[in-house]
């Protein structure tokens, strides 16, 4: 997937460095993780009424893995802690496993399909020097391109696209990141950490064709996207 606005977290970075690109004791970094994600159902609504009706749609998934690079630098550094920019790009994909559509629920062999979720996010990070273990929090935005190919009803045990009832499409939003976790240094060039973040995608814009009052429509679905991750990993100071 093409991220649309990916140009925006890349121009954030390039500001946050130049911010400070004169600091000599500002080491570049380099991480890589791996992710457990919980993603909240995707409910939407329909754009505009359908005979009267507004359609809406939820989809919820099974909890899954993926994997994350980040490239940082620091920025300001003090005794007591320092601040430091990153640039970071995510992926997973997450199996539909229910969806509900105007209050009917399919599950089971009456669904089928994959979420895919890519990210790129510009990210300010506040890291706490206390010794061995230094946790720090941070925040993040940037651009999440959210993938939705999902069969259910009728179309299920078949490709999305191939009959409805089915959504087959994908689009981008402005994501929003909080986080916190901690770094356990193992030497002057390597680190481990743990982080749980939160992330919020705002308007997400589906197709979706199928049934429902006013028969067979296609109708643009409306909703937004959050998801809680747990993240290790190990990043290379240079």
């Amino acid at each position: 997937m093409i991220l649309k606005k990916s140009i925006v977290s890349v121009a954030l970075l390039a500001a946050m460095a130049s911010a400070n690109a004169s600091a000599q004791d500002s080491p570049w970094s380099v991480s890589v993780s791996a992710i457990t994600v919980d993603v909240d159902t995707i409910e939407t609504t329909s754009t505009d009424q359908v005979a009267g009706v507004s359609r809406t749609l939820a989809i919820s998934t099974d909890d899954d893995t993926g994997f994350g690079i980040n490239v940082g630098r620091t920025l300001f550094s003090s005794s007591t802690g320092n601040l430091r920019a990153e640039l970071s790009y995510q992926d997973f994909d997450q199996s539909v496993d229910g969806i509900q559509f105007l209050g009917n629920n399919f599950s089971g062999a009456a669904v089928g399909g994959d979420v895919e979720v890519e990210s790129i996010l510009a990210r300010l990070v506040y890291q706490f020097e206390l010794g061995r273990i230094d946790p720090y929090v941070g925040f993040g935005i940037g651009s999440t391109d959210v993938g939705v190919n999902a069969v259910y009803g009728g179309s299920a045990g078949t490709n999305a696209g191939a009959q409805p009832p089915f959504i087959a499409d994908s689009d981008s939003g402005t994501a929003l990141e909080g986080r916190i976790g901690a770094n356990f240094n193992l030497n002057d060039q390597f680190d481990l950490y743990l982080e749980y973040t939160r992330t919020e995608v705002d308007d997400i814009r589906l197709d979706r064709l199928g049934g429902g009052p006013g028969g067979l429509q296609s109708t643009t679905q409306l909703g937004d996207v959050d998801f809680d991750s747990i993240t290790v990993g190990v990043t290379y100071r240079f």
